[in-house]
């Protein structure tokens, strides 16, 4: 049971914070980038809440966004508190999941092994 209602927050900590990155965070740093969360884990005890951030950028601009992320917490938090109907809102630990850039460099090995066989 408290399983399911962990699943049912995180569900919708992720839903807020991506609505709140593409429609409430207003950095220009931000704009026409691809960002996604990709998974949600909170605690049983409701204090910590990782957020996994997917970004699809180079290296330099992940950090920059991180950054920018890392600054507008306290407006992700809010956004969270006002979603969520339990008492305290959770301390969002945000967190670079870079597995896209492991995927494309499985990529670009994969296209290499591939036009070495020919």
């Amino acid at each position: 049971m408290a399983q399911h209602r962990i699943d049912r927050i995180n569900a919708l900590i992720k839903d807020e914070i991506s609505n709140a990155i593409t429609f409430s965070l207003k950095d220009p740093r931000l704009e026409g980038r691809l960002i996604g969360i990709s998974r949600v884990n909170t605690t049983p005890d409701m204090k910590y809440c990782q957020v996994y951030v997917t970004i699809y950028a180079d290296k330099k601009e992940s950090e920059e966004i991180m950054a920018v992320l890392e600054n507008a917490k306290g407006v992700l938090r809010k956004k969270v508190a006002d979603a969520l109907t339990t008492r305290y809102a959770p301390q969002l630990i945000l967190i670079h999941d870079d597995s896209y850039d492991n995927y494309e460099h499985i990529e670009k090995l994969l296209e290499e092994i591939g036009n070495d066989s020919h």
